[in-house]
Order: structure tokens, then sequence, then C-alpha cells
């Protein structure tokens, strides 16, 4: 009886961790997708010299790393995660500042790095080893 209640456990506590790890990597590609999105529209308010709605939509990127990155910072490495989080401020910093090369240089990273991260997910011979 000791060892049906133990394989119980067991198996459920297997079974957690998988449907946990389903939801956290389906959580983290939606948010890479919705950056990447976002970054794609701020690259165009950016030459079109729209400092205001850049400003803004950087700010909401910003929050919404911010919000929803607390299953990212669980399911990946922390320090990708701190990346992401601080170009999104850097991003913001130079639009507060007028400073067009450097928020594309950092929107172009912060693009680069998501995309990045997002492959880096999918399972394959390249990742694994």
């Amino acid at each position: 009886m000791f060892q049906i209640k133990n394989s119980l456990i067991s198996l459920s506590l297997f079974l957690v961790l998988i449907i946990f790890l389903f939801y956290a990597d389906f959580k983290f590609k939606e948010l890479c997708t919705d950056i990447v999105n976002i970054c794609d529209e701020m690259e165009d308010s950016i030459k079109t010299a729209d400092s205001e709605v850049s400003f803004q939509k950087a700010m909401d990127l910003f929050d919404m790393i911010q919000e929803r990155g607390s299953i990212a910072a669980i399911y990946i490495n922390h320090m990708d995660y701190d990346v992401m989080l601080n170009e999104a401020l850097k991003l913001s910093v130079y639009l507060e500042n007028d400073d067009e090369s450097e928020s594309e240089a950092s929107l172009h990273l912060l693009k680069y790095s998501t995309k990045h991260m997002k492959e880096l997910q999918v399972p394959n011979i390249e990742n694994i080893f």
C-alpha cells in the first residue's frame, strides 16, 4: 500500500511538472512574439520621429516585460530575462532623451535577443548540444 501511495505521489508531481513546463513554454513564446511585434511597430514610429508615441510604446513594452516576465524568469536563464528588461529600460531612456541612433540600436538588440531566446526554446539537435 505504501509503494502505491509513493508511486501516485511521484506520478502526480511529474504530471504537474510537465503541465507547468508546457504552460511556461507557451507563455514565454507568447511574450516573445508580443515583444517582437511591438518592436516592429516601434521601428516605424522611431523613423517617423514621433517621439511621444515611441516613448509610450517603450514604457508599455517595459511594463509588459516586467508584468508578464515572472514566468519567463523562472523558465529561462535569469540573465537572459534581465537583458530583455534592461534593454527595454534603456530604450525608454534613449527615447526620452531623443537619442535616435541609440534607441534604434537598443530596439534592434531587444528584438534580436528576444527572437534568439524564442528560437532556443525549440527542441532540436543544435539546442540540445
